[in-house]
């Protein structure tokens, strides 16, 4: 039998480098489901013709930016976000026009086009935000539909 000829390598005290992290690229994501629901996502996916990677991709993507730690909380029609560990939501903040809204326009009504902003305009609703799903693991892990929140 030959010997194998061997060569030792140096070590390096450097640490490797960081992957270069490209914005095209794409993740491996596996979740766990229930049947039930792995059922349906499946149900889904064959009417529409795509695969269930298309279709959970695409739900993904379609939340992702509508993302918001905390809980809603509507008040005067208004979604507010409440700050909660564990919980968040699929929606919006609702928006009321502010003090610092008011000094913005005020200082930049000529640029923006707009008219000079009245201080009767502090606190009315410019956007009441939305709810589309609650999703709650402070307790027991909840679910809420818009409907049952």
């Amino acid at each position: 039998m030959a010997k194998r000829k061997t060569t030792a390598r140096k070590t390096s005290t450097k640490s490797p480098p960081e992957p270069e992290i490209l914005e095209d690229a794409s993740a491996d994501l596996r979740v766990r489901v229930d049947a039930d629901i792995h059922r349906k996502v499946k149900n889904m996916a064959e009417q529409c013709g795509i695969s269930i990677n298309q279709l959970v991709a695409g739900i993904i993507e379609g939340v992702a930016d509508r993302m918001q730690p905390g809980l809603p909380r509507i008040s005067g029609e208004v979604v507010n976000v409440e700050s909660r560990s564990k919980c968040l939501f699929i929606g919006k903040p609702g928006r009321r026009f502010t003090e610092t809204d008011y000094e913005f326009r005020l200082e930049n009504h000529d640029q923006i086009g707009g008219k000079t902003p009245s201080r009767e305009e502090i606190g009315t609703i410019l956007d009441k935000g939305e709810v589309w799903f609650v999703l709650d693991y402070s307790g027991r892990p909840v679910r809420y539909t818009a409907e049952e929140y």
